[in-house]
């Protein structure tokens, strides 16, 4: 729907992801018109402080009668913490596995949140600039950012993504005016829902 449109506006295909079976836009995606021959992408990821609140959300869903912070996946789907339970198990997959059990409270749970260093983890705070000859190379290589991994044991960075800004001479784009996609607000994946509201 609207990539697909986007991508017609600039005039060329693959300026943002298109899939006609799912939806695959899962973080905000802005394109702007640059005189340059090559493309870039900027992607900025969420900062430190946004991080430690979106963990704290997580886990106070994750909340036990007791103050204890579960591990378990809930059972039902419509369990408030289902939503929180997959967000942690993109971010850090495995973080339940191998415990003693539930953490003591928020706090416990944070730190030991906050300590996972993986390949997406480490970008919070960050800005990385990805720069290409092609259209097609660039949409390769940011990829990874804004798409969830095939296999859930793979970390995913599209929930620490703050935006990607991709930059091109897309004749398409008067100069000075800035496109936006973002995900939908029927998405089957509840965080991509949440992208935008």
């Amino acid at each position: 729907g609207k990539s697909t449109l986007l991508n017609a506006v600039v005039g060329r295909r693959g300026a943002v992801a298109t899939s006609g079976l799912r939806a695959c836009t899962a973080v905000v995606v802005e394109v702007q018109r640059s005189p340059t021959e090559t493309f870039k992408a900027v992607v900025s990821f969420i900062s430190r402080d946004r991080y430690e609140e979106m963990l704290r959300k997580a886990l106070r869903d994750l909340s036990m009668q007791d103050g204890r912070i579960s591990k378990q996946q809930p059972a039902s789907e419509t369990h408030p913490g289902s939503m929180a339970w997959r967000l942690l198990a993109k971010i850090a997959p495995g973080f339940h596995r191998g415990s003693n059990g539930p953490w003591t409270d928020i706090e416990d749970a944070t730190r030991c949140m906050l300590r996972v260093r993986n390949w997406a983890t480490s970008r919070v705070g960050c800005t990385e600039e990805v720069e290409a000859a092609t259209l097609e190379e660039l949409s390769s290589r940011i990829s990874r950012f804004m798409e969830d991994p095939p296999n859930p044991r793979t970390p995913s960075c599209s929930p620490l993504v703050d935006r990607v800004r991709i930059f091109g001479n897309f004749q398409g784009i008067p100069e000075g005016v800035l496109l936006q996609d973002a995900p939908g607000v029927a998405d089957a994946d509840p965080f991509r829902t949440g992208v935008v509201a």
